[in-house]
């Protein structure tokens, strides 16, 4: 009966002997392995118990708490380049002011005359000759430049679309329709009493009544398509 238990107690010790080599190879194999800083290191630690000829080892393992690392004052630390691209900043580029569309000059003639600015080319659009408006109140230059900015207005305006004649407090004059036989939307100029304003506008602009034309006529009033007058003395 003692020998049975002594055989035990012998197969015991064998047995935990071995699990402890086992045990003890596999936490060298453990420490043999490159842990990164970024990555949670574990200890190991080996405890042996013993009650009368038994010996006993078992194996305890701790994870140590993950603490991010913090370089020392004056040591290198590699930058990781961002997974979002990078911009240039862009300036805000300074708008300059508009230039007028309509502007009043000299003809080379002496003539003050309203220039349209399109495309490039400044074409002359009224040619303000003083027998017109004699006795109105206004000389030529006068004239020019405050019809000139009228027809910037209008036309900023979107009512710019054509030129008839009207009558405003018995007076003829000339001004802008949004459509052809459509009535006067605002006065361009007035003209001196008893003047024929169909005759004058042809003669202003020089254009002449014909269906290809610009020049149009609806019931007994005139209409100058302006669009289409322009595109004409751009390619005359």
């Amino acid at each position: 009966m003692k020998l049975s238990r002594s055989i035990s107690a012998l197969t015991v010790g064998v047995m935990a002997t071995s699990t402890a080599i086992a045990m003890s190879g596999s936490a060298a194999l453990a420490q043999d392995v490159t842990i990164s800083d970024d990555t949670p290191t574990t200890e190991t630690s080996v405890e042996e118990y013993c009650h009368e000829n038994v010996c006993v080892q078992i194996e305890r393992s701790q994870t140590e708490e993950y603490i991010p690392y913090t370089p020392e004052e004056g040591e290198e630390f590699s930058e990781y380049p961002s997974i979002y691209p990078s911009y240039p900043v862009v300036e805000p580029v300074a708008q300059s002011e508009p230039e007028d569309y309509f502007f009043c000059a000299d003809d080379g003639y002496g003539v003050p005359t309203t220039y349209i600015s399109t495309e490039g080319k400044n074409l002359p659009l009224v040619r303000w000759v003083s027998h017109y408006f004699a006795g109105s109140g206004y000389d030529p230059e006068t004239r020019c430049d405050r019809v000139s900015e009228r027809f910037n207005r209008f036309y900023e305006a979107g009512i710019l679309n054509y030129i008839t004649t009207g009558y405003v407090n018995r007076l003829p004059v000339v001004c802008v329709s949004s459509e052809i036989g459509g009535p006067c939307t605002d006065v361009l100029f007035t003209l001196k009493p008893g003047a024929d304003a169909t005759q004058t506008i042809q003669q202003l602009f020089d254009v002449r009544v014909g269906q290809a034309g610009p020049l149009q006529e609806s019931g007994s009033r005139t209409y100058i398509n302006l669009n289409q007058h322009v595109r004409e003395l751009a390619n005359r």
